[in-house]
């Protein structure tokens, strides 16, 4: 509650503010300001402005006016479209010797929805002059927050839950197909165990998620998983860039680009090429947790678009599991 009125205090202040700026009676605009007074009021500011996105739920709606107005004609000409929860008249507030009309609805407003707001032409100035033109305008309110824990769904594949998932694999024709499913690994009830039998052509296989949920600006994000490698190659080295467990992160970044972080994870290494520079030894048949601070990347990611785990090479035996984005 602290938190919501001093946001409303601070918001207050600034359109008092430019209220105060914009019917400063600098040199020869002192005169058309005193002929505005004897006219029609006008709305001098709004806030949420029009076409802001991103608006906190927790909002009111504040107009400022160029004269003071009659409280009960102005109110009566406030309409918002959808329509929030509104209490008359405890959800309508005048401030600033009328000039100021504060609208604090009794409920939040709904998650990502535009919202167009509406003064309508019967707002009457304490002098009997009336605004004389609906005066509207529109704001959309953020995205619902994702829980941290609920990314990505399904992350720890509690019941055999695979839904949220998408795999996916390639191969040649008559080669094995891998295969994904959940098992009982010792004393982890469920884990997500992706598998090739060996051959000597190269195959792939995947399973990924989109997340597309945004992450905040500052503060810590990590990516953090089990992983478990069999005996995956019967130790016949593998190809270059070929591994056996490899994680990817897709993120758009501040720099309004998309980008990948990427991490492998082997026990046997390839004989042609080298290893990555992103690869990472793990001993075999032993789990073994990952946890990676994405808030260090440069530039630092701002929405996480989707989380791939992959496996590569000619055979393989990779178990997964507690997959998780969290900040």
């Amino acid at each position: 509650m602290n938190r919501i009125l001093s946001s409303f205090a601070l918001v207050l202040a600034c359109l008092i503010c430019l209220s105060a700026l914009t019917a400063a009676p600098w040199s020869a605009g002192y005169a058309a300001e005193s002929q505005s007074k004897a006219g029609p009021p006008r709305i001098v500011a709004v806030y949420p402005s029009d076409g802001m996105t991103d608006v906190p739920v927790d909002t009111g709606i504040h107009i400022i006016f160029s004269k003071p107005m009659d409280r009960e004609k102005t109110m009566n000409a406030f309409s918002m479209s959808p329509s929030p929860a509104l209490v008359f008249p405890s959800s309508w507030r005048m401030w600033n010797d009328d000039t100021v009309m504060v609208v604090m609805p009794a409920k939040a407003l709904q998650y990502d929805t535009l919202y167009v707001v509406t003064i309508g032409s019967g707002a009457t100035a304490r002098d009997g002059n009336e605004l004389g033109t609906e005066y509207s305008w529109a704001f959309r309110t953020a995205r619902r927050p994702v829980l941290p824990s609920e990314l990505p769904k399904n992350g720890g594949f509690a019941s055999g839950d695979l839904s949220g998932w998408n795999f996916s694999s390639e191969g040649a024709p008559g080669e094995p197909v891998p295969t994904w499913k959940v098992v009982k690994d010792g004393e982890r009830p469920h884990a997500l165990l992706i598998a090739r039998d060996l051959t000597f052509d190269m195959g792939r296989a995947s399973i990924e998620q989109e997340l597309d949920v945004d992450v905040p600006a500052y503060g810590l994000v990590f990516v953090s998983f089990d992983l478990k490698l069999g005996n995956y190659t019967n130790k016949v080295y593998t190809e270059h860039h070929a591994y056996p467990a490899k994680l990817i992160v897709r993120y758009l970044g501040q720099d309004g680009k998309e980008h990948e972080f990427t991490r492998a994870y082997y026990y046997h290494p390839p004989v042609d090429g080298g290893l990555d520079s992103y690869a990472e030894f793990v001993e075999l048949n032993k789990w073994t947790s990952r946890s990676y601070n994405l808030s260090t990347l440069i530039p630092r990611p701002v929405r996480i678009v989707k989380i791939v785990l992959e496996c590569s090479g000619w055979g393989w035996l990779t178990s997964f599991d507690n997959v998780r984005v969290a900040w």
